[in-house]
């Protein structure tokens, strides 16, 4: 594993240069080698200072990185995460983001 605090900057490198040349899946997929080498929930627990609709489209755009992550790696993940203020409401601009990237599918 490599070190967090190269994690920490690739992170920062790749939100503060979102929407130069591209943005959402484009903009993340040219990193995705790179992420590839640190652990899911380590990332997700480093973005938290970011804005919650920039960490939905990380998410989003980058399924390589954990849609073959178990049920025990999941609540590892989500562990080492704050809870959102209402963790059981939803927001308007949640569901603007599910319904842009399903019909980018």
């Amino acid at each position: 594993m490599n070190n967090k605090q190269d994690m920490v900057n690739l992170l920062k490198e790749i939100y503060d240069s979102e929407g130069d040349y591209f943005f959402g899946i484009p903009h993340f997929s040219q990193f995705i080698n790179k992420l590839k080498k640190y652990d899911i929930g380590e990332m997700l627990a480093c973005q938290t200072k970011y804005p919650l609709d920039y960490v939905i489209g990380f998410i989003l755009s980058t399924p390589s990185l954990w849609t073959k992550m178990s049920d025990t790696e999941w609540l590892k993940a989500m562990s080492q995460l704050n809870p959102r203020p209402k963790p059981f409401g939803i927001e308007i601009f949640d569901a603007g983001y599910l319904y842009r990237y399903t019909l980018s599918m």
